[in-house]
């Protein structure tokens, strides 16, 4: 038997002009660590230097890691390498779909492929077969055609049904997360009831039980849950949709969230948040993971994943919510004031942008203008939220407005006497303002003995700055394991 010759490569200065062009793209124009990536790998194997394309140099050589760098312990390398395949296929599919030549990353390595649009065919060569043996295998064939028409058939109505119950619980999940989004008690209610009736109808689906989760950790935010009742049943569901689908970011943000603001165990969310990052990086683990990180004073490492978000997600709300929360907590104020006014851009009614602005200006010294952020645009009574009414109180009390900040405590009381838990922290922000700096301290203690999440975002705040030289505040960041927050 003669082997045909394989076909030469394109030649490098295609593959260089492609290259260019695939860089100058609307795809990867603001993907620098992908476009960084793509042009080393590129680069080196063209000057037949594939050794370097290991992902300990590239951590190295691209990504500024140091010398001793471990890729187990520091999986950036890997995140990029999938991030940058889905930014190849975005590609393709869209500027570069008519591009003749083709550049591909075979997952397991980074090695680049470089090929032709149309790949050739190679010929069969015609062989002699005898008449007899061709009626025989027709008759074989046809046998086998017979015995598996049933099955096929059978397999076939399988499918069909499982597409049907899938369209219907899809229906039935965008109508609950329409309802999660509204954020009351009794809609987050009807929300829960909703996403376990597509957990029973359809439980090999992944994003039902992570849905059902995420649906939990909101009940528990808002007070209607609390965290004993229901901790295990979302460490389940969270565990069952990564089972079902090791992709699926819901699944991997639920686990995240639960570590993080269930069971403040920044350990296991940290790991978490590795294994998150390495299978499923999109925009909600990176906010997850970024909040993380802030939390525990992990600055640099939370204003990487800013960026990241910012370079892969420019047009997303939640991307822009997060850099005003992280960069403000990061107390660069310049850049979260910049992030919070692109928020409100695209969500004019965004309470987190407001909150935000309306604590730098106080911290300036701006309480009038802290006062009309805060306010501007919403109802004159303001809105129903927590964090909004306690915001609302420590602003009044920081200009002495002492009917509007015990106005703001009332609103808080009814909530408490309604359907809804209370954090004490929420009460600690508007004593904070009057300076009731031991009345603080007593709510944040309260708060970290229930484990309540609220104290460890509070730890974080910029405006406790006061208090971090207080031993009672010093204690509770020890209690927690949020020392750096103390310093």
């Amino acid at each position: 038997m003669r082997l045909m010759a394989a076909e030469p490569g394109p030649p490098r200065e295609s593959i260089e002009r492609h290259l260019n062009k695939i860089l100058d793209s609307p795809v990867f124009s603001r993907a620098g660590r992908q476009s960084s990536l793509l042009r080393f790998i590129v680069e080196n194997s063209l000057d037949g230097k594939e050794g370097a394309l290991r992902e300990a140099c590239i951590g190295v050589e691209v990504y500024g890691r140091p010398s001793d760098f471990d890729p187990r312990a520091d999986t950036i390398v890997r995140v990029e390498a999938s991030r940058l395949r889905t930014r190849l296929l975005e590609y393709y599919e869209s500027s570069g779909r008519d591009d003749e030549l083709r550049i591909t990353i075979p997952k397991g390595g980074y090695v680049p492929v470089f090929a032709s649009r149309h790949t050739a065919t190679p010929a069969v060569s015609r062989v002699a077969v005898p008449r007899k043996a061709v009626l025989v295998a027709i008759s074989a064939c046809l046998a086998l055609v017979a015995g598996f028409a049933g099955y096929f058939y059978s397999k076939a109505r399988g499918s069909a049904d499982v597409a049907a119950r899938r369209q219907r619980s899809k229906k039935l999940f965008q109508q609950a997360m329409r309802l999660h989004m509204m954020g009351t008690p009794a809609s987050v209610s009807e929300a829960r009831a909703l996403h376990e009736e597509v957990v029973r109808q359809d439980p090999g689906w992944a994003r039902a039980h992570s849905g059902l989760a995420h649906t939990f950790l909101t009940l528990i935010d808002i007070g209607v849950k609390g965290r004993q009742e229901v901790s295990d049943t979302i460490l389940t569901l969270a565990r069952k949709s990564i089972q079902l689908d090791p992709a699926d970011p819901d699944g991997h943000s639920a686990l995240i969230r639960f570590h993080r603001d269930v069971k403040l165990n920044w350990k296991d969310a940290g790991e978490a948040c590795r294994t998150a990052l390495s299978k499923a990086p999109d925009l909600r683990i990176l906010a997850n993971c970024g909040l993380l990180h802030s939390l525990q004073g992990n600055h640099e490492i939370a204003k990487t994943l800013v960026r990241e978000a910012i370079e892969s997600y420019p047009s997303r709300r939640q991307t822009w919510q997060i850099a005003c929360v992280l960069q403000y907590r990061a107390g660069k104020y310049r850049e979260a004031l910049s992030a919070c006014a692109r928020l409100l851009e695209l969500d004019p009614e965004s309470i987190v942008a407001r909150n935000v602005q309306a604590s730098i200006l106080a911290l300036e010294g701006s309480l009038e203008k802290a006062v009309d952020a805060h306010r501007s645009g919403l109802p004159a009574i303001g809105v129903d939220r927590e964090d909004w009414i306690s915001t609302g109180g420590y602003l009044a009390a920081r200009a002495g407005n002492a009917t509007e900040m015990r106005r703001m405590i009332s609103r808080l009381d009814q909530r408490a006497r309604s359907q809804h838990r209370v954090s004490p922290v929420s009460y600690a922000y508007i004593h904070l303002g009057w300076g009731e700096h031991d009345k603080v301290l007593d709510l944040l203690e309260q708060a970290a003995g229930e484990l309540d999440g609220a104290a460890a975002e509070f730890l974080a705040n910029p405006i406790t700055a006061p208090l971090r030289a207080s031993l009672r505040f010093q204690r509770v960041a020890g209690s927690l394991g949020l020392e750096q927050q103390a310093r």
